[in-house]
C-alpha cells in the first residue's frame, strides 16, 4: 500500500495559507496606469487601482501602498474610497522605497505627495478627497486638500477632506486643509464600536470651513488625537478647531496639541468637549461669537465627565455681551485641573454691534435657570478673572488655585508660553490629576510636555502645558530687523539699545521712565519685572 506524504501535504497547505495572508506592496506614481499590477516601481499603477486591489479588512496582514511624490486627483463625490480595507499608505516616496526601506517622517518633513479633490471647470470641488467606510486604514506622509461634502450631497455633508467611520486606523504626519462641510470640514471621524479606536497623530489641520460644527476636526467615541496643530479653521456654529462629540464612552483624548486662531461665528472657537480629556495642550488666539472663546466643557450633554488637564488657555476671546459667556474656559459639569487660564477676553459686543471696553474673562461657571448645569471642578489652576452666576445654592468644587494678574511666561507677546523662573505656577500642579488623565492610553509619551521636555521635574508637576526648565532665560532680546536690544546688563540696571521713544513700566503698571533713547541708555531700577514699551513692541525684562 502506498504511504501518504503527510509532510508534503502539510507543507502545501501551509504554503496555501501563507499565500492567502501574503502582504502585497503596491507602487503608485503620478503617471502610473490602471492596467499595471503596481507590484514594482517599474510597473507602477494608479492610486485608485492600488486601493481597489488591496487586502480586505479580514486579512491577517495588511497590504502596503507606496506613493511617489506628486499630485493625485481623487475620483468625484466620495474621493479615494476604502470599503472594508486593511492597508497602509506611505506618501512622500522617491520611487526607490521597498518594504524594508520605508520613508521616514518628522514634524519638519516637507510633504510633497498631494491628494486633491476633483474640481469642475470653475475649480469648484466635486466631492471630498477620501472616504474610509470601515476597518483599518493608515495614512502616512500625505497632503490632502480641497473637498466639499455639501456640494456633492454625501454623508449629510459631513467630512470635507476626510470622512471616516473606521473602527481602527491611523492618520499620521499628514496635512489636511481647504475642505468645506456641514460638520468636520477637515476630518470627520466617528467610531460606533468599542475598539481601541483611530489615532490622529502629528498632523496639521488648517484653513477648513464648516457651515455647522467643527471647521477642523469632528470626532466621536474612542478617538485619540496627539501632537497635532489645529489652526485657522472656521465654523458657523461651534467647535471651530475641534468638536469632540464623544457622548457614550468618555475615552476620547486630545493630548499634546496646539489649537489656535480658530473662529466660530456662534459658539466656542477653540474646542467643544462633551466628554473625555483635553491634556497637555495650548489653546490660544481662538474666537467665539457666543458661549466661549477657548474651551467649552459640556459634560451635562453627554452625561459623561469631561476634563481639561495641564493646558495653557491664553488670549482667546468671545464677542458676546452675555454675562454667562467666557473668553477662556466655560465648564458645564466639567473638571479643570492644573491649567493656566489667562489673558482671555470678553469683547462685550452688544446687540447693535456697539463695542464697549473688553473685560477679562478667564473662567465662567454657568447656571441654567434656577439650577447649575452640574458639578464643576477647578483645582490647582491659575486664573485672573473667575466668574460664577450669583446663586447662593451652589459653589463649584475648588481648591489650591492661584488667582493672579500674570503667570509670568517667558515671552507671551511672542507666543512663548513656557514658564519663567519667577512664575508662581511652578510645582503647583497635582500629579494625580495628570496621571489619571493619561492612564487610559499607556502608549502616550506622557513623560514629555508640549515642548518635548521632561513633564514632571522636582517631583511635582507644574501648571499648564509646559514644564519649567533651567535653560538660560531670554532676558536679552534682539529684533533682527532693527537690532533693538533690551536686557538686564547688571544688578539694578536695565539697558535699552534703541533709537526712539521708550517707556518703562513695572508689572503693576506704574511708569518709571519715559524718554527718547539715542543709541543706548541704562536705567537704574529695583529688582523686579518690567515692561519696556517701544513703538513696535513691548518687551518683558527681569532686572536683578
Amino acid at each position: 500500500m502506498k504511504k501518504k506524504n503527510f509532510f508534503g501535504l502539510a507543507a502545501m497547505l501551509l504554503g496555501f495559507f501563507l499565500t492567502l495572508n501574503a502582504q502585497n506592496v503596491y507602487h503608485v506614481t503620478p503617471d502610473g496606469t490602471a492596467t499595471a499590477d503596481g507590484l514594482s516601481w517599474e510597473n507602477a499603477t494608479t492610486l485608485q487601482h492600488a486601493i481597489e486591489q488591496s487586502a480586505e479588512g479580514t486579512a491577517e496582514v495588511g497590504d502596503v501602498i507606496l506613493i511617489k511624490k506628486g499630485t493625485y486627483t481623487a475620483p468625484e463625490v466620495d474621493g479615494f474610497y476604502f470599503d472594508d480595507k486593511n492597508v497602509t499608505l506611505y506618501g512622500n516616496c522617491e520611487g526607490t522605497e521597498t518594504l524594508n526601506s520605508l520613508p521616514g517622517y518628522t514634524d519638519a518633513t516637507v510633504i510633497e505627495t498631494y491628494l486633491k479633490a476633483a474640481v469642475d471647470e470653475n475649480q469648484e470641488a466635486l466631492g471630498r478627497v477620501m472616504t474610509i467606510a470601515k476597518r483599518d486604514v493608515t495614512l502616512m506622509g500625505l497632503d490632502l486638500s480641497g473637498g466639499d461634502a455639501m456640494k456633492a450631497n454625501i454623508s449629510k455633508g459631513f467630512g470635507g477632506v476626510i470622512h471616516s467611520e473606521a473602527n481602527k486606523g491611523v492618520i499620521k504626519y499628514c496635512k489636511i486643509h481647504g475642505g468645506s462641510a456641514n460638520s468636520g470640514a477637515g476630518i470627520y471621524l466617528v467610531v460606533y464600536d468599542s475598539y481601541a479606536g483611530p489615532h490622529i497623530d502629528h498632523c496639521e489641520v488648517y484653513e477648513n470651513e464648516s457651515t455647522g460644527m467643527a471647521g477642523g476636526i469632528y470626532v466621536g467615541n474612542y478617538v485619540l488625537i496627539t501632537n497635532c496643530i489645529v489652526r485657522n479653521n472656521m465654523a458657523e456654529t461651534s467647535g471651530a478647531g475641534i468638536y469632540n462629540n464623544d457622548t457614550r464612552t468618555g475615552t476620547t483624548t486630545i493630548f499634546n496639541c496646539i489649537i489656535k486662531d480658530n473662529i466660530a461665528k456662534k459658539q466656542t472657537g477653540g474646542a467643544f468637549i462633551k466628554s473625555g480629556y483635553l491634556v497637555n495642550s495650548l489653546i490660544s488666539g481662538n474666537s467665539g461669537g457666543t458661549i466661549c472663546g477657548g474651551v467649552m466643557l459640556d459634560g451635562s450633554v453627554a452625561d459623561v465627565d469631561c476634563h481639561i488637564v495641564n493646558c495653557t488657555v491664553v488670549n482667546n476671546t468671545v464677542d458676546t455681551g452675555i454675562t454667562t459667556d467666557a473668553g477662556g474656559v466655560r465648564p458645564g459639569e466639567g473638571h479643570v485641573y492644573n491649567c493656566i487660564i489667562w489673558g482671555n477676553l470678553k469683547n462685550m459686543l452688544g446687540e447693535n454691534e456697539d463695542t464697549t471696553e473688553p473685560m477679562e474673562s478667564d473662567i465662567f461657571i454657568q447656571a441654567r435657570g434656577d439650577r447649575f448645569i452640574g458639578s464643576s471642578t477647578v483645582k490647582n489652576s491659575f486664573y485672573n478673572a473667575f466668574f460664577i452666576n450669583p446663586d447662593g445654592s451652589y459653589e463649584p468644587d475648588m481648591a489650591d488655585n492661584i488667582e493672579g494678574t500674570d503667570p509670568f511666561f517667558l515671552d507671551d507677546t511672542e507666543g512663548d508660553f513656557r514658564l519663567h523662573e519667577l512664575s508662581m505656577c511652578i510645582n503647583k500642579g497635582n500629579n494625580d490629576f495628570y496621571n489619571n488623565a493619561v492612564k487610559a492610553f499607556p502608549t502616550l509619551n506622557a513623560q514629555k510636555d508640549l515642548k518635548n521636555q521632561a513633564r514632571i521635574v522636582n517631583s511635582t508637576i507644574d501648571m499648564g502645558a509646559y514644564e519649567y526648565t533651567t535653560e538660560p532665560l531670554s532676558i536679552k532680546e534682539q529684533n533682527a530687523g532693527d537690532k533693538t536690544m533690551v536686557y538686564s546688563s547688571g544688578k539694578g540696571i536695565l539697558t535699552v539699545e534703541f533709537d526712539g521713544e521708550t517707556a518703562i513700566y513695572d508689572i503693576a503698571g506704574k511708569m518709571h521712565y519715559h524718554q527718547r533713547v539715542a543709541g543706548s541708555a541704562d536705567f537704574k531700577l529695583p529688582g523686579g519685572i518690567y515692561l519696556v514699551k517701544l513703538p513696535a513692541k513691548t518687551h518683558k525684562v527681569i532686572v536683578y
